[in-house]
């Protein structure tokens, strides 16, 4: 069962920092981005914090099972990469709510006087 952990952890945690990668490169011009991207974004990361705290009590239980050091550093290995899971998780999180209200739904969803009041408030930057 770890084999197959540690690959889908591997598996979801490649995606999770590949979309920060992404996210991040839209911090200047969250314009390109839309709502239902932010959208797909949060309802994964939401599943997968509902699974964090199962792996976490499946490294408890591995850890009181443990016999061979090999089956330790394993363990280890995994713990390590479900905290860099749910690191990469949170940032995605954070990462959508730093553009909400400012995709370009939202843009297109403000009346004239809400987009230059936007604007010259420097809540939203023209596009570059």
């Amino acid at each position: 069962m770890l084999p197959a952990l540690t690959a889908a952890i591997n598996g979801e945690l490649q995606i999770n920092e590949s979309l920060v990668r992404k996210l991040g490169g839209a911090r200047d011009k969250p314009h390109v981005l839309d709502d239902e991207t932010l959208e797909r974004v949060e309802r994964m990361c939401q599943g997968q914090r509902e699974l964090l705290p199962v792996y976490r009590q499946q490294i408890e239980r591995w850890s009181t099972e443990a016999r061979s050091d090999a089956k330790v550093k394993a363990i280890r290995e995994f713990s390590s990469r479900v905290e860099r899971h749910a690191a990469s998780t949170e940032e995605l999180m954070m990462l959508v709510g730093e553009f909400r209200g400012k995709t370009i739904d939202s843009i297109l969803g403000m009346s004239d006087a809400e987009l230059a009041l936007a604007y010259l408030s420097g809540q939203i930057k023209p596009p570059r």
